[in-house]
């Protein structure tokens, strides 16, 4: 095996750090050497750590960026809402939080090669994923609350999965143990049917565990 690419994750909620961890571990040419919820902590960690990338929330980079030394060659591929695509950030390669993993690989394996961040099939795509796509457009013209988009970003970060009810509790409401409460997770995602009434058919309840998606065509030509 060659050389590792080592990842740097700076996103301001845990739940989307943990998504974004989830997504990327399992390469095996992939370490995450550290996360921060921080722009500026993410500078120290940068200085100290040197990664061949730092995958960065759009909002935090303002932070990130200009206090970063250039003696290394950190790579940035910045995470974006389709609302801001267009906004472009110079010598950054973008990739979109409803992205499907396939891209998000893609995207971070340019990165470290250092190809050039808006060239040829670069990171400047819109999501090839229809059913990622939709489900953003939902996210982002639904109203949602801080909490219900929180756990709508877990849920398709993970969509090809079992999500368990105790990894949600721990991630977004930070219960541990004995501190356990279904119904918490329960309300929230009736919550969200309620708002998005198609997820009612694309997310089932796995009975006793959690959720898992189960997508079909009719699904997708809803909202």
């Amino acid at each position: 095996m060659g050389a590792r690419i080592r990842i740097l994750i700076v996103a301001p909620w845990d739940l989307q750090r943990a998504g974004i961890r989830g997504l990327l571990s399992s390469e095996p040419d992939f370490e995450i050497v550290g996360s921060t919820s921080s722009g500026l902590e993410a500078v120290s960690l940068i200085e100290g750590y040197q990664p061949d990338v730092v995958v960065i929330d759009r909002t935090l980079i303002g932070e990130a960026r200009p206090q970063c030394r250039v003696g290394h060659q950190t790579q940035w591929v910045v995470i974006e809402n389709r609302s801001s695509a267009f906004k472009r950030i110079p010598e950054a390669h973008i990739v979109y939080w409803c992205s499907p993993r396939s891209e998000w690989i893609r995207v971070i394996r340019e990165a470290a090669a250092g190809n050039s961040a808006y060239g040829a099939s670069a990171t400047f795509s819109l999501p090839e994923d229809l059913m990622e796509s939709h489900f953003h457009c939902c996210s982002l013209n639904s109203h949602l609350s801080p909490m219900e988009l929180r756990l709508l970003n877990y849920l398709i970060m993970n969509k090809h999965r079992i999500v368990t009810y105790e990894e949600l509790l721990t991630g977004l409401w930070g219960c541990f143990g004995e501190y356990y409460d279904r119904h918490l997770v329960i309300k929230a995602v009736s919550r969200l049917r309620r708002r998005i009434p198609w997820l009612r058919e694309a997310l089932r309840n796995v009975r006793g565990v959690g959720y898992q998606w189960s997508i079909q065509e009719s699904c997708l030509n809803k909202g």
